[in-house]
C-alpha cells in the first residue's frame, strides 16, 4: 500500500539562523484527501505545491501558529516547505508578520513567487535544495539583527522568561519589544514566550525516562501542576499530553 513520504534537510551552514529547514511531504495518488493537524513550533512556513492543478495556488505563507491548524492535502501533491525560525522570514524575506498569526495566506511576495516560476524546472529536479540556498543566501543580512539574539535567549531558557526580564536583559522597552515581535514573528513576546516554553516540553515529552513523573516533568517546563501542563497540551494540539508519551516498548529500547 503507498503511504506519505516526509523528509526533511538542513539548510546551508550560513542559513542556520534563518531557516529550520526544508522539507518535502509527497501524498500518493491512491489517497483521496489527507487530514492532519499541525502544531505550533514557533515558525513561520512557506509552503510550495510542486504538483499544484489549475486553480491552486502556488505557494502560501503560513503564519506563526498559536494554536493546533486541522490541514488538509490532497492525493497526488508534493509539497516543498521552508520552516523558518522565529523572525528568519522577516530577516531574510522582508516580509512583516504583523497580523499573520493563526493564517494561511494563498500568495507570497511578488519577489518570491518571480523566483519561483523562474527556478520552476529547477525545483522539481535533484538541484531544487541548491537553488533554494542560492536565493536565499543572497538575502542574508550583514548584521545580525536583535530580534534573532532574543529569540535565542527564550528558547535556551525553554520560553520560561518574562517580559520585564526581556526588558531587563535587552536594555530595549516593552512597547519596543512588542513592536518587533510583531513584525518579525506575528506574536507578542509574552504569547512567544509562552509558545517556546510548550514547544520545548513538547519535543522533551516522547524522550521522558519512565521513571520521572508527569508531575515533575510538568514544574521542568514551569508548569505549576499536570493540569496546567494538560491545559496548555489541549490548547496548542487538542489532545492530552499522555497521547505523546513514549510507549513501554519505545522506552524499553533507550
Amino acid at each position: 500500500m503507498s503511504v506519505s513520504s516526509y523528509q526533511e534537510f538542513l539548510p546551508h551552514p550560513n542559513l542556520y539562523p534563518y531557516i529550520e529547514a526544508y522539507w518535502l511531504f509527497s501524498v500518493p495518488e491512491s489517497v483521496s484527501v489527507l487530514n492532519y493537524n499541525v502544531f505550533p513550533d514557533c515558525c513561520a512556513d512557506i509552503i510550495i505545491n510542486l504538483r499544484h492543478k489549475a486553480g491552486q495556488s502556488l505557494a502560501s505563507l503560513v503564519g506563526t501558529m498559536t494554536t493546533f491548524l486541522p490541514t488538509s492535502v490532497s492525493g497526488g501533491d508534493c509539497l516543498l516547505g521552508i520552516r523558518f525560525k522565529p523572525a528568519g522570514i522577516s530577516l531574510l524575506c522582508g516580509i512583516p508578520l504583523q497580523g499573520t498569526s493563526d493564517m494561511v495566506m494563498d500568495e507570497v511576495p511578488r519577489f518570491f513567487k518571480t523566483f519561483l516560476l523562474q527556478q520552476e524546472q529547477a525545483l522539481h529536479s535533484a538541484d531544487w535544495q541548491k537553488s533554494l540556498d542560492n536565493f536565499f543566501l543572497l538575502n542574508v543580512p550583514t548584521n545580525t539583527a536583535p530580534i534573532l539574539n532574543i529569540v535565542s535567549s527564550i528558547a535556551r531558557k525553554k520560553g520560561l522568561l518574562r517580559v520585564q526580564d526581556l526588558v531587563n536583559t535587552t536594555a530595549i522597552n516593552e512597547r519596543t519589544l512588542e513592536r518587533l515581535f510583531h513584525q518579525h514573528i506575528g506574536v507578542s513576546p509574552r504569547t512567544f514566550c509562552k509558545l517556546a516554553r510548550f514547544h520545548a516540553a513538547f519535543t522533551a515529552l516522547s524522550h521522558r525516562p519512565v521513571s520521572q513523573s508527569l508531575l515533575d516533568f510538568a514544574w521542568d517546563y514551569g508548569y505549576y501542576d499536570n493540569a496546567h501542563l494538560t491545559n496548555d497540551f489541549k490548547k496548542y494540539t487538542g489532545q492530552v499530553p499522555s497521547l505523546f508519551l513514549p510507549s513501554m516498548s519505545d522506552s524499553s529500547k533507550a
